[in-house]
């Protein structure tokens, strides 16, 4: 088992870490799953997620979902100090490039966690390039990322 905590950003992260839990890779506890919208997590990890802004979906807004998780962690919705411990030795994090919540708010995440003095893995899922706004999601995600 995988010793680390794992947040899945947006769909398609959260689909990852769900099949983390699912391959047995990392347990359920260790698991957070973040979205703008519940609607793409199955019933049986959404006590795992927390649903963040009001727009339920960014589409390929990333701007949008930069704010809504600057708003969520100022706020205390998104607590990720309460997920996390300080014995961690990693926190990866998993997310799309190319949509809106994973790709603006993924960033910002880890960012906030580096912070916390805890390691920071970022896991990019990339390659759908069917659509512009998307490739143009993912060269912003990468050139915006701190060393």
């Amino acid at each position: 088992m995988l010793n680390a905590k794992v947040i899945g950003v947006g769909a398609a992260g959260n689909k990852a870490a769900i099949n983390l839990i699912e391959r047995g890779v990392v347990e359920s506890n260790k698991v957070l799953l973040l979205n703008t919208t519940l609607k793409d997590i199955p019933e049986k990890y959404q006590e795992l997620s927390i649903e963040f802004g009001n727009t339920r979906g960014c589409g390929k807004e990333r701007s949008a979902a930069k704010q809504f998780i600057l708003h969520s962690l100022k706020s205390g919705q998104v607590n990720i100090q309460k997920f996390l411990d300080p014995n961690d030795k990693i926190v990866i994090i998993v997310t799309s490039v190319e949509g809106g919540t994973g790709c603006g708010a993924s960033s910002i995440l880890a960012e906030y966690i580096d912070t916390l003095g805890l390691n920071v893995h970022m896991f990019a899922l990339c390659g759908f390039e069917d659509d512009v706004r998307g490739m143009k999601n993912t060269v912003d995600w990468f050139d915006e990322l701190s060393e």
